[in-house]
């Protein structure tokens, strides 16, 4: 019995340090997580661009360094009007896929899929896309994204209204 616990514990660091090297560090220099960790990018609260009542803040793109990996694109949605809407997809071309993605928990294990019908943007209210919940998933890059480089995404929402979009990469240490 304890060598089948010495196993388990051994398989679930090793799952614990791939995860972490998966995921990009949030630290900020200042010894906590920073503007990136609540969706915010570089210039905290900066209108990137408006789409019908939709504003879309702080867009950024996490650096990554293999072409035909992935990555992912954050920003806040805030929405101005009364009315709901919903982002249901993105196109563009970084990647040979890009989809709307959530993390979350299942059965103690954080998983990464993709959100069946769309992200809520609600009615007077805002969402943030950040490391650890909803983001715009880049699947299959068709080249290395690098710190200070922009890619141009195309964002489309429930009320039929789009907005092509240009993200700057960023290192999110």
């Amino acid at each position: 019995m304890n060598k089948h616990l010495n196993f388990l514990a051994t398989a679930l660091a090793a799952a614990a340090l791939a995860l972490a090297a998966c995921q990009p560090s949030m630290m900020n220099g200042h010894g906590d997580m920073g503007d990136m960790a609540d969706g915010g990018g570089p210039n905290e609260g900066k209108v990137a661009a408006t789409v019908g009542s939709v504003e879309i803040v702080d867009p950024w793109a996490r650096s990554a360094a293999m072409e035909g990996g992935n990555s992912a694109i954050y920003m806040t949605l805030r929405n101005t009007s009364g009315d709901v809407d919903r982002l249901v997809s993105a196109s563009g071309e970084a990647a040979t896929a890009i989809e709307i993605h959530e993390t979350k928990m299942n059965d103690g294990v954080m998983q990464m899929q993709q959100v069946e019908g769309g992200i809520e943007v609600p009615a007077n209210g805002s969402v943030a896309l950040k490391p650890g919940g909803y983001h715009v998933m880049l699947i299959g890059l068709v080249s290395p994204l690098k710190a200070g480089d922009m890619l141009t995404v195309t964002l489309m929402f429930e009320s039929g209204n789009s907005v092509e979009l240009t993200v700057p990469v960023m290192d999110p240490m």
